[in-house]
């Protein structure tokens, strides 16, 4: 071949391999990995409470120190400071801690109260005992008061529940109600407010305030400047800020009043682009979104096509332990495989995570300002050996799909274990678009599909919703998610 004809050659790339690295590697090298394969063990935050187990350790420390306390000559003195900070005793010692406002008091006592207790404390086990808990659990309430008012903020928000509620420690969640021991004070509500109005939303900034009777001057600033927003209405939706399609005050400009014809103009530009998919759920079709929230339990559509069965593939292993697979939705394809995993199988993918969980940023990054009312799970990352390839062999037999390849240095995501604590959500997301990001093929290929598999049950709320297909699915510990974000299309042709 000649130079000339060499330059004219076309090449074409039939399969790539990529070098072999922690995917083969053996389960006591275990380390928690980010996305890219980087070991992250450096970044776990010791002293930060998030998951719901990190907050029932707390919280059994807590009850410790307290009946201690009781049994000491401190106890005047601690009793004294509970009377500054208004709080009673049995608040403390009867707490739920599956209820948020519960939750959200017992980060404010971690935050402020039981500081300040070790300042009185003169048993010096006892101020041993709360020196350590503090060095565990212990953060300033700039930074767990903004993450917690995110995590109640949330709970109202995506369940549209009326803040006046949660005020008073009162959820209400299809025919049930929760009530906390503990309850909200004003400097509470103005916490969350503020951090609707740090979020960029106005609408429930103005409805936690309006909620309150004591503070109807900061409810008055509010409403200024919502409509303020409406009559902006360019910047307001280009910068995506929420707010009502109406003007609060009826003194507001024309702009503002005329706000919802604009509303309902791009409402129909945008949920047109695809592209921005999330623009268009999140500030403009949000009503959807509630409305699969609030619907207590597992739910789907109810279309004749929504079947359970027994599936084995005509395998004969199969045929004597089948999958039961309930199919949900063909498109996009949505379907939940009924105990896949087992009590045991959870309880070690939960023990063996608990020293490797490190706290995540859902929304922004590492390398942005560490806010904290981003930071919405606990999350670490496994390799597919061991145990884990276990598990993988039985994801490959109910889903047919060839998860791992040991010779690859990408296939698929590793396992990817998350516990999102009080109030933590992943924002409305297509995990790609129709064809795959450039940055993709650096780690083997676009998305074909996604599965979830549930370690816990929750007592209300907590759904992976599916807006389009008006599906929300209830975690079931030992169930399986599984979707394709994927279109398919079946082409006949007639000769």
């Amino acid at each position: 071949m000649t130079d000339s004809e060499y330059m004219k050659t076309l090449w074409t790339v039939d399969k790539i391999r990529m070098r072999v690295d922690y995917e083969t590697s053996d389960e006591e090298s275990f380390r928690m990995f980010n996305g890219d394969g980087k070991d992250i063990y450096n970044h776990k935050s010791i002293n930060l409470i998030l998951s719901f187990q990190d907050i029932q350790i707390c919280y059994a420390k807590e009850l410790n120190i307290v009946t201690e306390i009781l049994n000491t000559e401190d106890i005047d003195d601690f009793m004294k400071l509970l009377d500054i900070h208004e709080i009673e005793l049995n608040t403390i010692k009867q707490s739920d801690m599956n209820h948020p406002v519960d939750i959200f008091n017992l980060y404010k006592r971690l935050s402020i109260f039981w500081k300040e207790a070790q300042q009185i404390l003169k048993n010096e086990n006892l101020r041993r005992l709360l020196d350590n808990f503090l060095e565990a659990f212990h953060q300033d309430w700039k930074f767990y008061g903004r993450m917690s008012a995110v995590g109640l903020l949330n709970i109202q928000m995506y369940h549209d529940l009326d803040p006046r509620d949660i005020i008073n420690g009162v959820i209400k969640y299809g025919d049930k109600i929760y009530k906390s021991k503990s309850k909200l004070t004003l400097d509470d509500v103005k916490l969350i407010a503020n951090a609707a109005k740090q979020d960029n939303k106005l609408d429930v900034y103005v409805r936690w305030l309006r909620s309150v009777p004591g503070l109807h001057n900061e409810y008055q600033i509010a409403a200024e400047e919502h409509d303020l927003a409406l009559a902006n209405w360019e910047e307001t939706l280009v910068n995506g800020v929420r707010t009502l399609t109406y003007p609060i005050n009826g003194n507001a400009s024309e702009a503002a009043k005329g706000f919802r014809n604009i509303f309902e103009q791009q409402m129909n530009n945008v949920c047109r682009n695809p592209e921005i998919l999330h623009t268009c759920k999140y500030y403009f079709q949000f009503q959807n979104i509630q409305n699969l929230c609030k619907e207590p339990g597992h739910s789907s559509a109810p279309r004749p096509e929504n079947i359970c069965l027994n599936i084995n593939y005509l395998d004969p292993y199969l045929k004597l332990g089948p999958f039961r697979l309930e199919h949900l939705n063909t498109e996009p394809v949505v379907e939940v495989f009924h105990n896949i995993i087992y009590e045991d199988e959870i309880q070690w993918i939960k023990d063996m995570s608990l020293e490797y969980m490190a706290t995540a940023y859902l929304i922004g990054s590492r390398e942005e300002v560490e806010d904290p009312g981003n930071l919405r799970a606990k999350q670490a990352y496994f390799a597919t050996t061991g145990q884990w390839k276990m598990l993988s062999n039985r994801l490959e037999l109910a889903t047919t799909l060839k998860i791992h390849n040991p010779n690859y240095r990408y296939d698929s995501e590793n396992f990817q274990v998350v516990n999102f604590g009080m109030g933590g959500i992943t924002e409305i997301h297509l995990d790609e678009a129709e064809l795959p990001h450039s940055s993709a093929f650096h780690t083997g290929g676009g998305f074909f599909a996604t599965n979830i598999l549930y370690l816990s049950n929750n007592i209300a709320g907590g759904k992976t919703l599916f807006p389009d297909a008006g599906i929300g699915v209830y975690p079931e510990a030992g169930a399986m998610l599984f979707f394709s974000s994927k279109e398919y299309h079946l082409k006949i042709s007639k000769e």
